[in-house]
């Protein structure tokens, strides 16, 4: 297994298409494709368990703004079963959080406008407020 010198960066992307890019100096990923080519000509015994690393490189920036340590590796098949993936769920906040947020914020917002409304109120008592508002009305008519 080699290591890259210098760091790379990874992007995740989604919208009309989904992906991974990977981003690097033109040094870095030529290094990338030297050490690749090499690797896939050398014989070095595969394991059973896990996929024979060729080629592995630290990232610099990572995929997603709160996980902050990422590795890129590239393997080779051996005899590990295709099936056996470790399929790992994007790290966003879920539906339920979202919507139980979204429904504090709705009550945050209400209870704003009445302490507004409340204290509008103690400055211009309701009587005054009513003859304000009707005489504008008048005024405008």
């Amino acid at each position: 297994m080699a290591e890259l010198s210098s760091p790379l960066k990874l992007f995740a992307y989604v919208g009309r298409e989904n992906g991974l890019m990977v981003v690097g100096s033109r040094e870095a990923m030529a290094e990338l494709s030297g050490q690749l080519s090499a690797a896939l000509v050398s014989q070095e015994p595969v394991s059973a368990e896990w996929p024979h690393e060729l080629v592995s490189a630290s990232v610099e920036v990572g995929p997603y703004i709160d996980s902050k340590f990422w590795r890129v590796s590239f393997h080779t098949e051996g005899s590990v079963a295709s099936e056996r993936k470790a399929l790992v769920a994007r790290s966003a906040p879920s539906g339920w959080l979202s919507l139980a947020t979204l429904a504090l914020a709705v009550v945050g917002g209400v209870s704003l406008v009445r302490w507004v409304w409340n204290a509008f109120q103690l400055v211009v008592p309701a009587d005054r407020l009513r003859r304000m508002l009707s005489a504008n009305v008048g005024r405008h008519s």
